[in-house]
């Protein structure tokens, strides 16, 4: 990948993960990534820094959104049981006296 896709690519991350942690339960910051101290936009930086800031900030997405996902699906499933078993009547066993 060229450095100019790298930087086109880190950007696009940053401005996902900024989107995400306004309007969504993401982080603010990812401390691997901040501690870095650069961004995007500073291009004389080396290309294999971009590269490395790709990688980082895809992973914290992709563990921050499958994370959230699977506390979605958690509470998903349980309320459909919930809801199932409000549709369900109830089975009463008699018992013979």
């Amino acid at each position: 990948m060229q450095k100019a896709e790298l930087i086109n690519l880190h950007a696009l991350l940053a401005k996902t993960h900024d989107y995400l942690a306004d309007r969504h339960d993401f982080p603010e910051t990812f401390e691997e990534y901040d501690a870095d101290d650069f961004g995007p936009y500073q291009i004389q930086r080396q290309k294999d820094e971009h590269e490395a800031a790709v990688v980082l900030l895809a992973e914290r997405l992709a563990d921050e959104v499958r994370g959230e996902r699977s506390d979605e699906t958690v509470a998903e499933s349980r309320d459909n049981r919930r809801d199932e078993s409000r549709d369900e009547p109830a089975e009463v066993e008699l018992q013979e006296a």
